[in-house]
C-alpha cells in the first residue's frame, strides 16, 4: 500500500504571511517602475534647453518702432551655442501705404559663440520705419537658432511679436501665439 502525503492545509497566518509577500512584490516593482519613469522625465527636463525671445525693452529710436532690440534669454541649467537670430516679417503696413509680407533677413551678424545659463543677449532686426505714421502695423517672427549642450542637431524656435501703438504714441511689441 502506497502512502499518499497529503498536503496540509496552510495556517491563517501562513496564508496571510503568503499574500503579503505577494503584495510586497508586486508593489516593489510598481514602486520601482514608477520611480524611473518620473526620473526619466526629470532628467530630460533638466537637460532641456529653456531659451526664451523678448522684446521688454523701449525703442532706441522712440519714432522707429523697428529700432526696438529683442533679448534672447537663455533660462536653461546648461550653455547654449552658436545663437544665430533672423526675423521673418509676416505682415508689414505703415500707414501711408507701403507694405512688405513674406520677407526673411538674415543679417550678416557673426553668431553668438556662447550664452551661458541665466544671461541674456539682445537682437534687432534690419529693418528702419523712421517716423512710422499712426495706424501703421506689423506682424513679424523673431527666429532664434541655437546648439543645445548635449544635442548633437541645432534647435530653431520662431517667436511672433505684433506691433501696437499705445495711447502714449509709442511703439510697442507683444508677444503671440506662433500658430495663429
Amino acid at each position: 500500500m502506497s502512502q499518499q502525503k497529503s498536503k496540509k492545509p496552510l495556517q491563517p497566518q501562513q496564508e496571510h504571511l503568503k499574500l503579503l509577500s505577494a503584495f510586497a512584490r508586486r508593489s516593489w516593482k510598481i514602486i520601482v517602475g514608477v520611480s524611473t519613469v518620473v526620473g526619466l522625465v526629470g532628467g530630460l527636463m533638466f537637460f532641456a534647453s529653456r531659451v526664451t525671445v523678448s522684446s521688454s525693452m523701449t525703442p532706441l529710436d522712440v519714432t522707429d518702432p523697428f529700432s526696438t532690440p529683442f533679448s534672447i534669454s537663455n533660462d536653461g541649467a546648461f550653455s547654449i551655442y552658436d545663437v544665430m537670430f533672423h526675423c521673418y516679417f509676416k505682415n508689414v503696413a505703415l500707414a501711408g501705404g507701403s507694405s512688405i509680407s513674406g520677407i526673411s533677413v538674415e543679417e550678416a551678424v557673426p553668431p553668438i559663440k556662447t550664452i551661458e545659463a541665466g544671461e541674456k543677449a539682445n537682437y534687432k532686426c534690419l529693418l528702419s520705419a523712421p517716423e512710422a505714421p499712426s495706424g501703421s502695423r506689423a506682424d513679424i517672427y523673431v527666429v532664434a537658432s541655437y546648439q543645445p549642450k548635449f544635442l548633437p542637431y541645432r534647435i530653431e524656435k520662431p517667436y511672433r511679436f505684433v506691433m501696437q501703438q499705445g495711447s502714449d504714441k509709442q511703439w510697442h511689441w507683444f508677444q503671440q501665439p506662433v500658430a495663429k
